[in-house]
């Protein structure tokens, strides 16, 4: 990556917070607020970190899938996938099981393709017969996601919008970019959504 314009076009992408979404699968389900700390490297990928405050009823699995293929956005692949549950103290690191499960073992996850050749995430919530207040944290890489063109370099990813399945009390999210900008006149921001929400330059790379 290198030179202004291509954070500022990196810091474009985020317009699309509250557009369209990876979807997420998991009944009558409620999202008292939900974070996304966003970390980009000069190789061209991106570390997503989700924090979730959920009050999960009567279901035992939660899923998010992500319905991107190659001819939507390139090479990229995911990798560094984890699941931590957050609900008490400092939190447990769930167990990955390996393979796709309607209804996840208690303390696990999966990260692979579901039966319909879609990436998904999927935890147990472990609150079939009863309504539990959860937290969550899931990490993953998105590799190879920056597109590099002559003058500039762009990130576009969809976080939140109409697919996801979930209602969210509060969403926020957080853009680190690799470098900072010499200029902050140069970096430019805006968001499209709610009109409530705010989008703001916190510094020359955040």
């Amino acid at each position: 990556m290198k030179t202004n314009k291509i954070l500022i076009s990196v810091i474009v992408a985020f317009i699309f917070l509250l557009i369209m979404m990876p979807q997420c699968f998991a009944g009558d389900q409620e999202l008292k607020s939900l974070d996304f700390d966003i970390t980009l490297n000069d190789k061209g990928d991106m570390t997503i970190v989700e924090t979730w405050d959920v009050e999960v009823y009567d279901t035992n699995t939660l899923y998010k899938t992500f319905p991107y293929n190659k001819s939507q956005g390139g090479n990229f692949s995911f990798s560094n996938v984890s699941v931590r549950d957050m609900t008490k103290g400092d939190g447990v690191e769930m167990t990955n099981v390996g393979r796709w499960m309607y209804h996840v073992d208690k303390g696990g996850y999966y990260a692979t393709n579901n039966d319909e050749g879609i990436f998904e995430i999927g935890w147990s919530a472990d609150s079939e017969n009863k309504t539990s207040h959860k937290k969550y944290k899931i990490r993953y890489t998105v590799n190879n996601i920056i597109g590099v063109y002559n003058d500039c370099s762009e990130l576009y990813w969809q976080l939140v919008g109409k697919a996801f399945e979930i209602p969210a009390e509060n969403v926020t999210g957080t853009i680190h970019l690799p470098m900072a900008v010499s200029d902050l006149e140069d970096l430019r921001v805006w968001a499209h959504g709610p009109l409530t929400g705010e989008i703001d330059k916190k510094d020359n790379k955040t």
